[in-house]
């Protein structure tokens, strides 16, 4: 017999074919953090870029972790109004990797010559409980270029991950180790 399952602990039920589909709506026993919005990094998964497994389903978008010197590379983003890493979603036909340099020379005007590939990272997106897997990567800035403001993007800072520059999301600050 199935357990019954509470009724604020479920989301809308959603139709598949003739499926009626309803999701739980629970924390994962062990996430890694969850951030100030309630979005939750729930696992880091390794793999080779070459061949990322399919259960994890579609990589959706791409983050970068650039430093120079000692600091992480974080912009101020104008929607979110904190500092967060580059990177955003995949454009058609675009790969993962193709997405983490686009994003970098957007939303930062930083280029890098190369990014090492770290894994995929599987987050709970609120506010509608959607499970995504975004690709990580990790470069070296050689040479910094001018930065100007954009429509995502306020300003960029190198940050030493201790001195007070407002908020940062926390997921972020988390990828950090990976």
């Amino acid at each position: 017999m199935a357990a019954s399952v509470p009724p604020s602990r479920l989301t809308s039920p959603a139709r598949r074919g003739s499926v009626l589909v309803v999701r739980q709506n629970i924390m994962p026993s062990n996430p890694i953090i969850v951030n100030k919005r309630g979005d939750v990094f729930v696992a880091f998964h390794k793999c080779r870029e070459e061949s990322l497994p399919s259960h994890l389903g579609p990589i959706t978008h791409a983050l970068i972790v650039v430093t120079h010197g000692d600091r992480s590379l974080y912009l101020f983003n104008l929607w979110k109004k904190h500092w967060e890493l580059p990177g955003g979603t995949r454009e058609d036909g675009e790969s993962p990797r193709e997405c983490a340099l686009r994003e970098l020379a957007e939303e930062t005007g930083q280029t890098v010559i190369d990014a090492d590939f770290r894994g995929v990272m599987e987050f709970r997106l609120q506010p509608d409980n959607k499970t995504e897997f975004g690709a990580l990567y990790r470069a070296t800035l050689t040479e910094l270029q001018p930065f100007k403001a954009n429509s995502e993007a306020k300003e960029i800072v190198f940050w030493d991950g201790v001195s007070d520059i407002g908020e940062v999301d926390r997921i972020d600050v988390e990828l950090l180790k990976y």
